[in-house]
C-alpha cells in the first residue's frame, strides 16, 4: 500500500522535479495522450510501465504521484511491490489488497466485496 507504515518514510519527488513526467502521465490517465487508445466496452484498457535502472527513481516518482492522486481523492489502489521486502506476496496477496483498498475507496462496494466473500471463501486462493 502506498501508504503503509512501512512507506511513511519512502522518499518521494522534490517539489517541482519531474513535473514534465508527471504532466505526462496526468494526461495519459486522462486520456488526451495521443496515443491513448480507447477500449469500446470498458472505456479505456491501459497500463502504464515504467522502467529504467535500480536507483533511477521509479518507485519515488509512483510513489509520489499516488500522494498527490490520494489528496485530490483520485486514487484508487496503489500497491508497492519490492524485492527487499520478507513479504512474499503471490495473486491471493494481490487481489485481497486490491478489494481492501476499492472497499475503503468507494464504500458502496463493500457489501458486493464482502458477499463475495461470504458466497466462496476460497476466493483468493
Amino acid at each position: 500500500l502506498h501508504n503503509a507504515i512501512d512507506r511513511q518514510h519512502a522518499p518521494r519527488c522534490f517539489p517541482g522535479t519531474r513535473a514534465l513526467l508527471r504532466s505526462g502521465v496526468r494526461k495519459w490517465i486522462a486520456c488526451k495522450a495521443p496515443n491513448a487508445q480507447p477500449h469500446s466496452e470498458l472505456g479505456s484498457l491501459r497500463v502504464l510501465f515504467l522502467e529504467g535502472e535500480a536507483g533511477s527513481g521509479k518507485t519515488t516518482f509512483t510513489q509520489t504521484l499516488a500522494d498527490e492522486w490520494e489528496s485530490q481523492r483520485l486514487l484508487l489502489a496503489a500497491l508497492f511491490l519490492s524485492d527487499r521486502g520478507s513479504q512474499s506476496w503471490s495473486i491471493q496477496n494481490l487481489v485481497a489488497t486490491l478489494a481492501y483498498q476499492i472497499a475503503l475507496a468507494i464504500p458502496s462496494t463493500r457489501a458486493l466485496i464482502s458477499a463475495a466473500v461470504e458466497n466462496d471463501p476460497s476466493i483468493f486462493h
